[in-house]
């Protein structure tokens, strides 16, 4: 098995309290702010002279964290914040600065300022501010030219959509992602499912560090998986959050043992699966809507893997709409708006989550009743309830999907699974990454997991290890290789399967 590239690790530090072993670390990323905005400038002084005599900035990377200028007590202009990183720059010697999300105006004086002097900028990744700039910037630069260096994720278990989608638009762009998390296991799922190329620890994950790299070297070189592209739609002002408006897709594609990848109104090249979210009305786009219809033609496509369209507004009965209609068997009478989504749905005779509980503002599906989808020649594989009526939530043709309702939660995953391969045998809330030589899992709460690996056989043998919510091993041994993996984890816990060579 090929080796993987050891990733790089960063001390995280108040500048105050740092005193460290720095030994077995490729930097430090050091907290310089006081809690007025201010620059610890005496004690900064001390700490980069005492590394300066080590040798350090010679070999090793020193990170100035400002993600103080991110608070709202404390945010500088635009052009402020630029000439802030200039003096930086002239007052210290150092190789990066971390900001958390800014405007984009103020991200991009940053950005001119770091290449300026000749230092990385890195975003933190933390939600909404995340999807604010990304979706926002997408509009004029759905490449992202002048985005940070590096961004580096801050996961917790309530955004972990805004990471996975960081990893995924990163995987897109060809930008580097690091990892952080205060929680060990989230940090270990993240390598166990994105091998991130470095990470940022603090000094209170003792041994973190040589977990990480011993899963890695287990593991060996990341595999190569089947590609889905979930494109999404540029946005000024996002009414949601990646957790709230992909969360369920993210899931259900990654536990079908999907490499997922983000694009803006770009389908990739290549990709096995395409899920498309889109904006609140595609007929703004008017050319890349042309190529969806494009992609769904028999006659011009030569696409046959899974299309899933998921639309944030209504469908409507003009232009190409028309032509998705006519797909879908969607009659002309189907239209209107209703603004809820059914927060259950019947599958299998029992309640299982579609919409969730708490509905956010703005949140509907189109008016589109079952029977006369069905009366048409349609093919609805799921319906429910609004009010009195029977409404059609997903529409099949094929092998493509129109998922009507918007947004969907994270707990919808197990039935978009069954769009992209049925991985969830349950409803489960596990965020899983599947695949064929590491599957991860780690549970959001307590949790019951029944998962179909996607591959054709098992390996002969697993190596199952289960994380504590403390984050240590508790199990760690060799299983039989088999396809269907049934696990009782705890809130917290984490699972990794290993495939065990012969």
């Amino acid at each position: 098995m090929a080796a993987a590239q050891d990733p790089k690790f960063i001390l995280y530090s108040s500048v105050e309290t740092r005193g460290q072993a720095l030994d077995p670390y490729d930097g430090v990323s050091l907290d310089i702010l006081d809690d007025g905005g201010n620059v610890l400038d005496e004690t900064l002084n001390d700490v980069l002279a005492s590394l300066d005599k080590q040798g350090w900035n010679a070999e090793h990377m020193t990170m100035l964290d400002v993600s103080y200028l991110s608070n709202r007590k404390r945010r500088l202009s635009a052009r402020r914040t630029g000439r802030f990183i200039e003096g930086l720059s002239d007052r210290y010697v150092f190789t990066d600065i971390v900001c958390a999300s800014l405007s984009n105006e103020a991200l991009s004086f940053a950005y001119l300022a770091a290449v300026e002097g000749k230092k990385k900028l890195n975003l933190k990744v933390t939600s909404p501010g995340f999807e604010r700039y990304v979706l926002d910037y997408a509009g004029t630069d759905p490449k992202l030219a002048r985005s940070p260096h590096r961004w580096i994720v801050a996961d917790t278990t309530d955004t972990l959509a805004a990471g996975d989608a960081a990893f995924a638009l990163g995987a897109a762009l060809n930008i580097p992602v690091w990892d952080s998390s205060d929680d060990r296991n989230l940090v270990l799922y993240r390598e166990a499912r994105d091998v991130p190329e470095g990470f940022v620890l603090d000094d209170e994950a003792p041994g973190l560090r040589e977990e990480i790299l011993g899963l890695r070297k287990a593991r060996g070189a990341k595999e190569a998986k089947p590609v889905a592209d979930l494109v999404l739609a540029p946005s000024k002002d996002p009414a949601y959050t990646f957790t709230e408006f992909i969360g369920g897709a993210m899931s259900a594609l990654s536990a079908n043992g999907y490499d997922v990848r983000v694009t803006f109104e770009t389908l990739l090249d290549k990709a096995d699966l395409y899920y498309v979210i889109g904006r609140d009305d595609w007929l703004e786009n008017l050319p890349f809507f042309k190529k969806i219809t494009a992609l769904m033609d028999s006659k011009l496509s030569k696409f046959y893997g899974p299309v899933i369209l998921h639309p944030t507004g209504r469908v409507k009965e003009s232009g190409p709409w028309a032509d998705i209609r006519a797909h879908f068997k969607i009659p002309m009478t189907e239209t209107g708006w209703i603004g809820d989504i059914p927060a259950f749905v019947k599958e299998k005779g029992r309640d299982t989550a579609w919409g969730g509980g708490s509905i956010p503002a703005g949140a509907g599906m189109t008016f589109i009743r079952a029977k006369e989808v069905q009366d048409a020649g349609g093919d609805v594989l799921l319906s429910g309830l609004s009010n009195t009526q029977t409404v059609a939530l997903i529409l099949r043709n094929g092998n493509h999907f129109l998922v009507n309702g918007a947004p969907l939660p994270r707990e919808a995953d197990y039935i978009l699974s069954k769009l992209a391969g049925g991985a969830l045998r349950e409803p489960a809330p596990v965020a899983v990454s599947a695949g064929r030589k590491v599957t991860a899992a780690y549970a959001l709460d307590d949790a019951r997991l029944i998962l179909r690996l996607p591959m054709p056989e098992p390996p002969p043998h697993w190596r199952e290890i289960i994380y504590g919510r403390d984050g240590r091993r508790g199990v760690d041994k060799t299983i039989p290789g088999t396809l269907l993996i049934k696990e009782d984890l705890l809130a917290g816990e984490l699972l990794v399967l290993l495939a065990v060579s012969p």
